[in-house]
């Protein structure tokens, strides 16, 4: 989930209005989605810190994503599939342009919900319930501390913890048009003690 605003903002206005399609990226959407049976949402051609070529495609979900490795890595033999097509693409097209040597994934459902959570998080952080510590938007996730190991357990075994988790989900859902918050979305609870025993006490530990 590394799109800038610009980046993100072209990918989701493609997404509401895919009649604004370039003709490139429809040949390659069609050409990805026959081959990956997957769709491609938009790509970013750049250069990284170091110079190197960077070819960004932007799938919908972490699934998505996933299905472009092998193992751990991404696969290299979709890799080399995707280089060629792109060039082939850029020849047709007149675009004179480098072979990319990066080839990576940003997914377009992770940074709708990011944003959508931090359009309502002042909501979301007003929620006053037993035993919370602090609510706290982290990328696309919601983390709800309690102040103790033993809260957390309680408010999860009688069901507060359920009870925080819908009335969060009932705070995006209006604004969620594309459906990115499922209905078994869930936050991630936690405590002020854990984060102390585990982290130090430091909350840029905890997001590492």
């Amino acid at each position: 989930m590394l799109l800038n605003e610009q980046q993100y903002q072209h990918a989701f206005n493609l997404l509401c209005h895919p009649e604004q399609k370039s003709l490139f990226l429809l040949e390659f959407e069609q050409w990805f989605e026959q081959v990956f049976q997957l769709k491609l949402y938009d790509f970013i051609y750049d250069q990284t810190h170091d110079n190197q070529s960077r070819l960004k495609l932007i799938l919908w979900n972490h699934d998505d994503q996933q299905k472009m490795k092998n193992g751990i890595n991404f696969d290299e033999t979709k890799q080399q599939k995707i280089r060629e097509q792109f060039l082939l693409l850029c020849q047709k097209h007149h675009i004179s342009t480098k072979c990319p040597s990066i080839i990576s994934y940003d997914t377009l459902e992770d940074e709708i919900r990011k944003r959508i959570l931090n359009q309502v998080q002042k909501e979301i952080q007003n929620i006053h319930r037993p035993y919370i510590w602090k609510i706290k938007i982290i990328f696309d996730q919601v983390h709800v501390f309690y102040k103790t190991d033993e809260q957390c357990e309680v408010c999860q075994q009688t069901g507060i913890s359920q009870e925080i988790n819908q009335k969060i989900l009932d705070i995006v859902k209006p604004l969620d048009s594309f459906h990115v918050f499922h209905d078994n979305f869930s936050c991630v609870f936690t405590s002020q003690q854990t984060l102390n025993e585990k982290y130090d006490g430091k909350m840029f530990n905890y997001t590492r």
